[in-house]
């Protein structure tokens, strides 16, 4: 692995990995220096960032390993004998600076296998990190049937065996993509390019397997439903974790006073620190049961991390309404509020209540101001030994504007769906992300679990897993 040495542009452009763009307003290329331009704008330069977050955490560095790439999908001309429904699509938002990307447009019951012409002129070993597939959902993806990707170690694309690993072809494959989508349902709106990403302690075998030290080959299966599901691919890379053990970011939405009076005693007594939002602050700040200026500053000075989410509102409306000059300035004020009370790092955030990553028209606004943005999914109806989301998250994240967050306010019934979403990332030593809101019931036993598992899973911020993704002067994680 070769140790972060880039300036924090060029940095960030490699954790923000290869899938976030948006259809008119911001391609995935510009994401990052968008970031980048809106510090220098605000009167800050990555430098100064850089400064900002350097004291906070005490965890070794980070070491970004590069991505490997898996397949080759940018045109039907590498293709292994493609289907007529696969074309050449101009473009012109796609993160890969292509003049055009590959597009399926499905049929009725159709099975459609996508896969490179050649194998990798080496094998590579996909087992401690994330897969990566860049896409973009044009219309009525929510209907797939079928969504796998294959890893095959023997064969050819000519020619596979029929032992290989796969997704869960018809149930979890389909489901974990409809949880990600960023397209509005049945075709109303297409999304941005974005990255679907899987651990290969998500696959199952199929024959005897796949030897996942040595993957030669890898095929998507993709099969529409009733209406024709559009949408572009772009080319997947195996992505490894950064992490040589896993972590859990515990965040708190909407500012509630109870994040002081009941949360911040709990952290203090296991030596843990947690990351929290004001929601809609013009309307919460200094509000009857939300947090007060001193109460801010109490979490400032216990090291916690304030993170974006709304300024003046949290509805839909105001912000479609508004100029991107507009937004920015929206986004601004939450930044200045930020340097007033001393908070810190600016750049991490989370989408709200109306606002989403279904809403692509707004993506640019988040990707001008925040490096990643916070999603929230809720629980999965299972029991152990299966996990609460689908997939879970990596560090590097998947996509850096649709980090996976898991609702940590579920019955207390269903309290080990808290625990198996940090088995998830103890298994896949990735990141497992916790939203509360007022409701803390789950808190005291999440926090017990968590400190007797220290062992095997840290509690973190963000800001701390970032600052130590660019610290030069110790030896990577391990």
């Amino acid at each position: 692995m070769r140790t972060l040495k880039r300036t924090l542009g060029k940095a960030l452009l490699a954790v923000m990995l290869l899938g976030i763009g948006v259809g008119v307003l911001l391609s995935l290329s510009d994401a990052p220096a968008a970031f980048i331009g809106n510090l220098a704008a605000d009167g800050r330069n990555p430098a100064s960032l850089t400064a900002a977050i350097s004291d906070e955490g005490s965890y070794a560095p980070l070491d970004i390993p590069p991505t490997t790439p898996l397949a080759d999908l940018s045109s039907t001309a590498v293709l292994q004998a493609p289907d007529p429904a696969l074309s050449d699509a101009p473009s012109t938002d796609n993160p890969f600076q292509a003049k055009t990307v590959l597009r399926l447009t499905t049929s009725g019951a159709t099975v459609y296998t996508i896969a490179s012409a050649s194998r990798l002129p080496k094998p590579v070993d996909v087992r401690a990190g994330y897969t990566v597939l860049p896409f973009k959902p044009i219309a009525n993806c929510e209907s797939a049937l079928r969504w796998s990707l294959e890893f095959h170690s023997e064969g050819t694309p000519a020619a596979p065996t029929g032992n290989y690993h796969e997704m869960a072809p018809f149930t979890e494959g389909p489901s974990a993509l409809r949880s990600v989508l960023t397209s509005q349902p049945r075709g109303a709106a297409p999304g941005r390019w974005q990255n679907f990403g899987l651990h290969s302690n998500d696959l199952h075998a199929v024959g005897t397997g796949a030897n996942l030290a040595a993957v030669r080959f890898i095929r998507l299966t993709v099969r529409g439903g009733p209406t024709p599901m559009i949408i572009e691919l772009g080319s997947p890379y195996f992505q490894p974790s950064a992490l040589g053990k896993a972590k859990a970011m515990i965040t708190f939405d909407d500012g509630y006073s109870s994040i002081v009076d009941t949360a911040l005693p709990l952290f203090k007594a296991k030596g843990f620190k947690g990351v929290y939002n004001l929601g809609a602050l013009a309307q919460t700040f200094n509000a009857p049961g939300h947090l007060s200026t001193a109460q801010v500053h109490v979490l400032r000075d216990a090291g916690w991390q304030w993170m974006q989410q709304a300024y003046s509102s949290e509805q839909l409306a105001p912000y479609l309404a508004m100029s991107a000059a507009q937004q920015d300035a929206e986004m601004k004020k939450q930044k200045a509020f930020a340097a007033r009370n001393g908070l810190g790092d600016p750049g991490f955030g989370s989408y709200f209540s109306q606002v989403g990553q279904t809403q692509p028209q707004l993506f640019g606004m988040f990707a001008r101001n925040q490096r990643a943005t916070r999603a929230y999914f809720t629980a999965r109806s299972v029991k152990a030994p299966d996990y609460p989301v689908l997939y879970g998250e990596n560090y590097p994240f998947i996509d850096n504007y649709l980090v996976k967050s898991l609702a940590a306010d579920v019955p207390a019934g269903d309290f080990d769906r808290l625990t198996q979403h940090a088995e998830q990332a103890i298994a896949n030593r990735g990141v497992a992300i916790y939203t509360f809101h007022n409701a803390l019931d789950n808190l005291p036993r999440l926090l017990d679990w968590l400190d007797a598992n220290r062992g095997r899973i840290d509690v973190v911020t963000e800001a701390e897993l970032f600052a130590a993704s660019h610290r030069r002067d110790q030896q990577p994680e391990r």
